[in-house]
């Protein structure tokens, strides 16, 4: 099981405490526009316009800095949380290799990605191949889902499922969505094995 979080909000900070306590880390996946960004009207129109939720604090450079030296790992979000299926080619292509400049330039390779909104009509066709274009190793969604250690997956057509969890929901809640991940992922797998 791997842990992540998408957007850089500051309050992530508390998340990566309560992980280390436990022994492991997670991957922020970040758009480097808003990494410490304090100007209070750019970040209420950052967060109206693009999460649809009240301005939040995001972290810091120094504050990013500091989870890698603890073990956690940064990755890209897309500069400025596009919506990549509403977005032209050309412009996805310059966003996912500014976005990868941008945070190599703070904080040395990275090589996975992430889309914003993470469902399926959030991206589309040349979007996934341009991400492997310009060198991501990796594409994470937000799509409910897992993949099995035996699942034979083209790479660089692999669309990552990620669980998205609340830490406030109660354990059974959280129980429940995995567990019916992990069924369908042995029945889509037991299906591929019928063909």
């Amino acid at each position: 099981m791997a842990f992540s979080s998408d957007d850089g909000f500051r309050n992530n900070l508390i998340g990566a405490e309560i992980l280390e306590k436990f022994g492991t880390n997670a991957c922020f996946f970040l758009n480097p526009w808003v990494i410490g960004l304090r100007n209070q009207d750019q970040l209420r129109s950052h967060c109206t316009s693009r999460l649809n939720f009240p301005p939040v604090e995001f972290f810091s450079w120094n504050e990013v800095h500091d989870l890698q030296k603890r073990g956690h790992e940064v990755r890209s979000f897309t500069v400025w949380h596009s919506n990549l299926s509403e977005v032209e080619s050309n412009d996805t292509r310059e966003d996912l290799i500014k976005s990868k400049q941008l945070i190599e330039t703070e904080c040395g390779p990275i090589t996975h990605f992430a889309f914003p909104y993470g469902r399926w009509h959030d991206f589309n066709q040349e979007a996934l191949k341009a991400t492997f274009e310009v060198d991501y190793t990796s594409c994470a969604s937000a799509e409910r889902g897992c993949h099995l250690p035996n699942s034979v997956i083209d790479p660089k057509e692999l669309v990552i499922r990620r669980d998205h969890l609340l830490a406030n929901w109660p354990v059974n809640h959280m129980r429940y969505f995995l567990e019916k991940n992990i069924e369908r992922s042995q029945n889509e797998e037991d299906s591929h094995k019928l063909l």
